[in-house]
Order: C-alpha cells, then sequence, then structure tokens
C-alpha cells in the first residue's frame, strides 16, 4: 500500500535490544489456539489447567467453572483432526469447589476425569466422549483419602487414580489405586513406594505405558522428590528414581519407549527453579541424561508438565518469562527422547505476564497440545489451550504465520491472508497480516506483527480500527515494514483523524 505524499503517514518504531542470534527459519508449523466453547464466557474459570490428547479428541480442563455461582467444574471436548468443538461435560452432582477437570486421561472413546475436591476424599469420572453419557464414578475408597482423583490414567485393562494426600497407618504418603477395566466396583490395588514417608505426596504424578506404571513423589527425602516404577500386573515396586537438594523429582512424570522422565522443577542448574527433566532408563534404572532448555533461567519452573511418546519428550516451564521481564508467560520445550537433544522451544501467541503456558502439555505423534489457564484473551483468567502440528521433522522449522492460525493477542479471530513481510539476520520478523472471526473488529481486519522479541512467536504491534491508544481517530492500514540489525521493526500506519469523514491520511 502507497501513501500519498501529502498524506499525514506516521513511522513508528518499535523494537528491543536482544542477545544472541539465530539460526533462520521458516514456518510449516500450524498453530490452533483453542478457548472454552457452548459455555458463557467466565471470569477465572481457568480452562487450560489440564489436557489430554488422543487420535481421535482433545480434552481440556475446566475445573473452577460456576454453575449457579458454584464452582464445580467443567470440560471441553474437541475433535483432534478438524479442531472443532464437539460438547461440554459438566461435573455431575453439584458441590462447590470440586474442581473437575483437573486431572485427565483418554482412552479410546473414554475420557477418565479427575474431581479431587469433591467433599469425603474426591472422586473421579468415566464418560463416554462421543455421547457424554456418565459411564461410572469412582468414590474415595478408602477412610484414609482426601484428595482422590488428583491424578488419573486410562488404560485397556486398567484404571488408575491417585491421592498424593492418603493416608495409611497414620503415615500421609500418599497413594495409586487401581481398577481392572472389567469391574470397575472392585476393591482397588493399593500402591504404595517401600520407603514411602509422611508428606511425601506420592501420586502427585502418574504416567502409564503398557503394564508399567511411574509415579511422583516430589516431596520425599525434604523435597529431592522421588519417582517410583510398577509393574500393574504384579502391583509390584520395580525400581526407585530419586532426586537430589531440592528439585522437587517428580512433581510431573512420564513414560514412553522403555524411557522414563522425571521432572525437577525446582533444579537450580541455570538458576534458582530454573528446573530440568531427569531421563532414565526404565529396565535398569540408569540415569542417561538431564534434559535442560537451551535458555533456562530463574524460576522457569522446566519440568512442572511433561508428556511423552516413543520419540518426542515435551516439558512445560510455566514461569518462562515474555518479553520486558513479563512473569509466568510460560513455554514448552521438545526434545528428542534418544538423543535428549532441544528441537523446539513453543510459544504461545500472544503470550503474556501469568500465562502460566505449559501448566500441562500434551503429546501424539507431531502434535503438542499446551495448556495456558492463566491467559485473558476471553476475560481474566478464563485460559486457553495451543495446539502445535507438527513439531519435529527432518527440518527444524519454527512456525511464523500461516493461513488459519491463531491471531496472536486476539480472541476468537484467524490469519487468512499475509501482506509483505520483512526478516533480519536474527531471525526477527516483521509483517501485517489481514484477520476473521468473531474477534475481529467487524468481522475483519489487518494488524501488525512483530517478532523482534522471540523468533518463534510474533507479537501484535497495532490493529486497524478505532479506539487505538496512539491515536485520536482511527487506523486504516499499514505499509510495508521495515527492520534494522538492532533489531527494530517499522512499521507505515494509515489512519483517518477522528471525525473526519474524508479520506485516508
Amino acid at each position: 500500500m502507497k501513501l500519498p505524499a501529502h498524506s499525514l503517514a506516521l513511522v513508528i518504531a518499535l523494537g528491543a535490544i536482544l542477545g544472541n542470534p539465530a539460526p533462520l527459519r521458516s514456518q510449516t508449523t500450524q498453530i490452533t489456539k483453542l478457548f472454552a466453547k457452548g459455555l458463557p464466557v467466565q471470569s477465572g474459570a481457568a480452562f487450560g489447567v489440564d489436557v489430554a490428547m488422543s487420535p481421535r479428541w482433545i480434552v481440556v480442563g475446566e475445573p473452577f467453572r460456576k454453575v449457579n455461582n458454584i464452582a464445580i467444574g467443567a470440560v471441553h471436548v474437541f475433535d483432534t483432526k478438524t479442531q472443532r468443538f464437539q460438547r461440554n461435560i459438566i461435573c455431575p452432582e453439584v458441590s462447590n469447589f470440586e474442581i473437575f477437570g483437573v486431572s485427565i486421561s483418554i482412552e479410546g472413546d473414554r475420557a477418565l476425569i479427575g474431581a479431587p475436591g469433591f467433599p469425603n476424599g474426591g472422586r473421579a469420572h468415566l464418560f463416554n466422549l462421543r455421547t457424554g453419557a456418565l459411564l461410572h464414578t469412582f468414590f474415595a475408597p478408602f477412610l484414609g483419602n482426601s484428595q482422590f482423583g488428583t491424578a488419573v490414567a486410562l488404560t485397556p485393562t486398567q484404571v488408575v487414580i491417585s491421592d498424593p494426600a492418603f493416608t495409611e497407618n497414620a503415615v500421609k504418603s500418599g497413594g495409586i489405586f487401581v481398577y481392572p477395566i472389567e469391574d470397575l466396583d472392585a476393591t482397588p490395588d493399593t500402591l504404595i513406594p517401600a520407603d514411602a514417608a509422611a508428606g511425601d505426596e506420592w501420586g502427585i504424578s502418574l504416567s502409564v505405558a503398557g503394564n508399567l506404571l511411574v509415579g511422583g513423589a516430589r516431596k520425599h527425602n525434604a523435597n529431592a522428590g522421588a519417582a517410583y516404577l510398577f509393574d500393574l500386573d504384579s502391583k509390584t515396586q520395580l525400581r526407585k528414581f530419586a532426586g537430589s537438594g531440592a528439585e522437587l523429582a517428580g512433581t510431573s512424570v512420564a513414560i514412553a519407549g522403555g524411557r522414563v522422565a522425571v521432572g525437577a522443577p525446582g533444579a537450580t542448574v541455570n538458576g534458582a527453579d530454573s528446573g530440568q527433566v531427569l531421563l532414565f532408563q526404565a529396565d535398569n534404572g540408569a540415569l542417561i541424561d538431564q534434559l535442560l532448555a537451551d535458555d533456562g533461567g530463574l524460576d522457569h519452573l522446566l519440568g512442572y508438565s511433561l508428556a511423552a511418546s516413543h520419540d518426542l519428550i515435551v516439558a512445560g516451564a510455566p514461569g518462562h518469562p515474555a518479553a520486558g521481564g513479563a512473569i509466568e508467560a510460560g513455554a514448552a520445550y521438545v526434545f528428542d527422547a534418544r538423543s535428549g537433544k532441544q528441537l523446539r522451544r513453543l510459544l504461545a501467541p500472544g503470550r503474556t505476564k501469568n500465562d502460566l503456558g505449559g501448566i500441562r502439555v500434551a503429546v501424539m505423534g507431531q502434535k503438542v497440545l499446551m495448556g495456558n489457564y492463566g491467559s485473558d484473551e476471553m476475560d481474566n483468567a478464563t485460559g486457553s489451550a495451543v495446539l502445535f502440528s507438527p513439531v519435529a521433522g527432518r527440518l527444524s522449522l519454527t512456525p511464523l504465520g500461516s493461513r488459519g492460525d491463531a491471531a496472536p493477542g486476539l480472541a476468537d479471530a484467524q490469519q487468512v491472508a499475509f501482506g509483505d513481510a520483512v526478516i533480519n539476520q536474527t531471525s526477527r520478523t516483521a509483517f501485517v497480516s489481514r484477520i476473521a472471526g468473531p474477534g475481529a473488529s467487524g468481522g475483519k481486519n489487518v494488524v501488525a506483527y512483530s517478532s523482534v522479541a522471540f523468533p518463534e512467536t510474533p507479537e501484535m504491534i497495532m490493529q486497524s480500527g478505532p479506539g487505538n491508544p496512539l491515536f485520536s481517530g482511527q487506523v486504516t492500514g499499514f505499509g510495508r515494514p521495515l527492520m534494522n540489525e538492532a533489531p527494530t521493526a517499522f512499521f507505515q500506519v494509515a489512519f483517518r483523524p477522528l471525525g473526519s469523514k474524508g479520506p485516508t491520511l
């Protein structure tokens, strides 16, 4: 778009001086941002506290959803292939602060959903995802239960539910409970480590692969933490994976491909609470690797969440800061499960302070789902979830934007077309995109973006339309962007002054 010489054209310099240059990269990853659907927008509902994904289904928890001013919780079901909303599942038998949806596991067309805040020790529910029908409710089985449903896992043959505050023989160490799928009313088997101690929080996390279960006890041994591997067939403990210092090992766990990943968000390798992921061999307990973020730093909390496939390990770092030091914006990291090499850093579009991106993660093939329950696009802490696909391949490519992507900085809006784009030698970019959808002004809009702060994710600089804080008028469009080495992004802005009915200046 050319601006006439006599026009009032403004050039706005927006930029920041940043550190080490990154290699030039291009975009192939599709990024889709999911929001709570089918229910009214509700402040503080925390959509994205937990996320789960299968080849057919995406399920996102919203544990603080209120119904008639009672915080009972809900989950939202989407189609994995199309990302289309399918249905809501509301917590049955209303009780306040049940936090239904704080834990989720999918197997086939069924989902197991935890509600550890239910009175009398907590509970969990089994649902049919195709119909939304409730199939079974698991109530806390013993008097010593108090947070039953904190973590859950569903397999073709077993139902697994944890309670990290379970008390047995006057010792509040936690417990994990296993039900056979053919008899859901049976008294469950109870799994407790041989060296369990009061306050361990055994069962704060769990993961199942085949007949193997790994669970976390993040406060074991004065907060050093540990994880334990059990055989689900014999219900026997196989080995222990111990943390050190006060790294809270076992805050998250994942098992896949014969490897056990143990999240230790309190590790201090790159500063206090920078975090790390300990990678062990399942068959012999040997420590294989310590996974660290390339840009790890103070309070990043790498390893707060984990997900694993045969090829990939995904670790959340909900404390990772955004541009300008905005704390707890969050990130997720994708590692090669064999080499331990970091493949990608994933940042949610438009992330900002207290989004807590990566508080939970899920992986399936080349898809990664990241929960951001503190994000504010719809209202304060309404939350979101972001799907990245694909995340790895022969070429390590980083997303900038593509048709159909969620529009960073705007809710319920997608990018539908792009204007000129520029990139400098440190992979920072600037571009203009046309957006559409309910979140766009009048159903369509033009937005200027720049990745000056982080090369992987563009941030909204300005959008067309009225109400822009820099102008007492209406922005009508943008010219070709420019970028220098600093990096600083420059946009020409066309606007119509307030009250003017004439042509754009």
